[in-house]
C-alpha cells in the first residue's frame, strides 16, 4: 500500500506558484489529516507492506503550510502527458507540447521543456516534492 496527499493544484507556472493555495478542506481538516499522517507514518514503521514516502514534517506542511516543505520537486524525473497527449510541466502544470506533434526526442529540445525544467527547481509545494 503506497500512501500519497496531494492537492489540486491548477496551472502551476514559476509566475504562479506563489499562489497556489491549499484546498478549503485541508484547512477545515487539518488536524485530522495530521493525526492521520502521524497513524500512517507509525503503521509504515511497524509494517513494511505500507510505504510512506517523505518525511512526517513535509506531510505537515502539505495540510498547512505547502511551501515550507523542504524538498523540492522532483517532477523532473518524468514526462507528464495527458490523454490527449498534450504534455504538461508536471502534474499540476500549464501544457507546453503535443506529443503527437512533436517528436520525443525533439521534446527536450522546446523551451518549454526548459521552464518546466527551471519550475522542477523551485517548486516544493505537492507530493512530487514530499517524495
Amino acid at each position: 500500500v503506497g500512501v500519497y496527499l496531494r492537492h489540486d493544484y491548477k496551472h502551476v507556472t514559476m509566475d504562479t506558484i506563489a499562489d497556489q493555495k491549499m484546498p478549503e478542506w485541508c484547512k477545515r481538516n487539518r488536524v485530522t489529516l495530521i493525526q492521520l499522517g502521524l497513524q500512517l507514518y507509525k503503521r509504515a514503521s511497524e509494517d513494511s507492506r505500507i510505504q510512506v514516502s517523505g518525511s512526517i514534517d513535509d506531510w505537515i506542511y502539505l495540510v498547512s503550510d505547502p511551501h515550507r516543505i523542504a524538498r523540492r520537486c522532483h517532477a523532473g524525473n518524468f514526462l507528464f502527458f495527458n490523454t490527449e497527449g498534450r504534455l504538461r510541466s508536471c502534474m499540476f502544470g500549464t501544457e507546453y507540447a503535443d506529443i503527437k506533434q512533436t517528436p520525443l526526442d525533439g521534446i527536450v529540445a522546446l523551451d518549454g521543456f526548459a521552464e518546466a525544467r527551471k519550475l522542477h527547481a523551485s517548486c516544493s509545494i505537492c507530493v512530487l516534492a514530499c517524495n
